[in-house]
């Protein structure tokens, strides 16, 4: 009755659960009991009942991990020669062979031999697919004992040894089955025909191969689950390209027409939760690495071709294609040796033109996947760093702009310009301390990013790079440590990268910890930019970090205590360098760099009075007049901040130039009195303290 039934398989289930746990405890006496029980139970019923036949089968696969001669000869008992043997008989023969492969394979040339004669008359759907699966996992179980010859029990097993079977087997398949009605039928014939073709003959193989790969590829279109062509054609590719099957080149292009495509659109959807999805995706993308094994020209070729943005519009298309070259670069590092610069120059105009954020997302990746092998030491390098740069540049202005512009959509974008931003802020951090050979690449190239104000939104993590790689060079006393700036001429001068960092050092908790790594920063380039100062920067720097860790986002923070610090290391660095020219050069930069702070107003007024100190410094009067007056001339008037770094850049000044000052503002004042208004009415709206 039904509750036999149910308490049968209740038991069966508890048996899987003990073996799994505890099959190497149990003796050979008690296994043989449960292989004929389970067996009795599988086969009572000649018609296929899963629910009690499957557990039946599971549990004689598992004792088929330790006692596999018993329990094989028991299953080959009820398949005599000329049968259509139970469908769980030859389905536990399949399983078994891929649980235990080593000690089965010594038996399939006989099982194959029984099946062969037999496939020609198979008609019921489910006995198809249950032989085609199992031809599938005996040729899977052969291919992994012949990876294992020094392990194996019979060394005189070859592969010529099964030919007689397989390519017969694989004839009836291949010509009855492949169009069966039945989609399981078909995909199991798919997977058998692709572990078959790794089995058989190569001579068969070479005649067969055009017959093989257009039908696989047709299959594509028609089945919905792709992942057992997948795999049997990366299989058939292996086989081909291990032998150099020449019969394989003339396929290649009709191989990538249908591959491209699917696996672009497979990486459109690499956040799939569907396991058979990603499972697929790896398959494809596995193909192209055994392509790209033996014919990685025409491989490179055809992918650059489909990166080219003037002709190939789509978006998707682009993206996957750079998903298909990660894979490659990461995995066939020899193979690519020589076409690295053919790989550089064919994703280098995406660098400059390609303006979808998903293609941006990808390319940083791919050039990450290059940085470790070693393709940015070559000419292009550092343009694949500067397109990183440039993503973490993103302005806050940007990303507000992107919100904005899909608020009202009710499927917000998976990837935003901000995700982006913080993806290659990791993503540069992490190839700087973890990738060979990095500061060659990063060195002395990232001083180029620290001045212009387009870069301003990378600058912490350009910071934080940059400390580390010269800790690491002052650390080693590395020969290229010191840098000569007249050789260099693409990195701004010394002058310029401390009064625009000085200046930036005002506004600490902008985004990435900027104050802190810019503290890093200079610290670890101090003797770089100018010896003088090393020794004082080494002790304050980490002061001032300390400073801003301990006071930063509590109540107790307060930005003019932070500016008065700042004005202070500034005062004792030009003390330090005791050189008036070189603070006059100091003075110049800073004012050239005034415009770099139009809209920013509190940057704007900072900048100023770091100009109105260093003017202290000086000593040639006409210099000073000429700079005060460029002060008074750029500021917007009609700001407050702006109004008040003006007013005590003139009072920093005026510490040690009154008469200079003085000078000035009556001049200013009867200018402005033939206005309304008036210079005096600037100076009563803000405090002039400077001192």
């Amino acid at each position: 009755g039904k509750s036999k039934k149910n308490h049968v398989i209740l038991l069966l289930n508890i048996i899987i659960d003990i073996l799994e746990v505890d099959l190497y405890n149990i003796s050979e006496q008690l296994s043989i009991y449960i292989i004929r029980t389970s067996l009795n139970e599988m086969i009572n019923e000649k018609n296929v009942v899963p629910e009690i036949q499957a557990p039946a089968s599971r549990i004689l696969v598992i004792i088929g991990k330790r006692f596999p001669q018993p329990v094989w000869n028991v299953l080959i008992d009820l398949f005599p020669p000329g049968t259509i043997p139970h469908y769980f008989v030859l389905k536990t023969m399949g399983d078994i062979s891929s649980a235990n492969s080593i000690e089965i394979v010594p038996n399939l040339k006989e099982v194959m031999a029984r099946a062969l004669p037999v496939l020609g008359q198979i008609k019921k759907d489910n006995m198809r697919w249950v032989f085609a699966s199992c031809f599938g996992h005996w040729c899977e179980a052969i291919q992994i004992y012949l990876a294992n010859m020094d392990t194996v029990p019979d060394k005189n097993i070859t592969q010529e040894t099964f030919s007689s079977e397989v390519y017969p087997a694989y004839e009836v398949m291949f010509n009855s089955w492949m169009g069966s009605r039945e989609s399981k039928v078909r995909l199991a014939t798919i997977h058998a025909v692709g572990q078959m073709c790794a089995v058989m003959p190569i001579e068969q193989l070479e005649d067969q191969i055009v017959r093989i790969v257009p039908v696989f590829l047709k299959m594509y279109s028609k089945e919905k689950s792709h992942l057992g062509i997948s795999q049997g054609l990366s299989t058939i590719l292996g086989v081909c390209v291990k032998n150099n099957v020449a019969a394989l080149e003339p396929l290649l292009i009709p191989i990538l027409n249908v591959l491209h495509p699917l696996t672009c659109s497979a990486a459109g959807t690499s956040n799939s939760t569907n396991p058979q999805i990603a499972k697929n995706t790896n398959e494809l993308l596995r193909c192209f690495e055994i392509i790209g094994v033996g014919y990685s020209e025409q491989l490179c070729s055809y992918l650059l071709a489909r990166l080219d943005i003037t002709k190939v519009k789509s978006a998707s298309i682009r993206g996957g294609t750079l998903g298909i070259l990660k894979h490659l670069i990461t995995r066939l590092g020899d193979q690519l040796e020589d076409k690295k610069e053919l790989i550089l120059s064919g994703v280098r105009p995406l660098i400059d033109n390609e303006t979808s954020l998903e293609v941006r997302k990808v390319l940083c990746q791919v050039i990450i996947a290059m940085a470790s092998q070693q393709y940015l030491l070559l000419e292009g390098g550092h343009r694949m760093i500067e397109f990183i740069i440039k993503q973490c540049s993103i302005t806050d202005k940007e990303i507000e702009l992107f919100d904005a512009k899909h608020s009202k959509d009710k499927e917000k974008p998976e990837l935003t310009p901000e995700k982006l931003r913080t993806m290659c802020d990791n993503v540069l951090h992490l190839a700087t301390t973890t990738v060979d050979n990095m500061d060659s690449i990063l060195w002395p190239f990232l001083f180029e990013f620290l001045v212009a104000p387009k870069y301003t939104d990378a600058l912490h993590v350009v910071c934080r790079c940059l400390a580390h790689v010269a800790s690491k060079k002052r650390q080693n006393n590395a020969p290229d440590y010191l840098i000569d700036f007249d050789l260099e001429v693409n990195i701004p001068k010394p002058t310029e990268i401390i009064v625009r960092l000085f200046v930036l050092l005002n506004e600490p908790l902008r985004r990435g910890q900027l104050g802190i790594r810019i503290l890093q920063c200079l610290q670890a380039i101090g003797p770089v930019l100018n010896p003088l100062v090393s020794d004082m920067w080494d002790n304050a720097m980490p002061k001032l970090a300390h400073y801003i860790n301990e006071n930063a986002d509590t109540e107790s923070w307060d930005p003019n205590t932070w500016e008065d610090l700042i004005l202070r290391l500034l005062s004792e660095t030009i003390k330090l360098v005791g050189d008036e020219e070189w603070t006059q050069i100091l003075g110049d930069k800073l004012c050239e760099q005034l415009e770099f702070y139009k809209g920013q107003p509190n940057m704007k007024k900072c900048a100023l009075k770091h100009t109105g100190l260093i003017l202290q410094r000086i000593s040639r009067r006409e210099y000073i007049k000429d700079k005060l007056n460029f002060i008074f001339n750029t500021i917007d008037h009609s700001d407050k901040l702006e109004r008040q770094g003006c007013a005590q850049a003139y009072g920093f000044c005026s510490a040690s130039q009154l008469d200079i000052v003085l000078d000035k503002i009556k001049e200013l004042a009867a200018g402005s009195q033939k206005k309304s208004g008036g210079f005096f009415s600037f100076g009563s709206s803000s405090k002039t303290d400077g001192q």
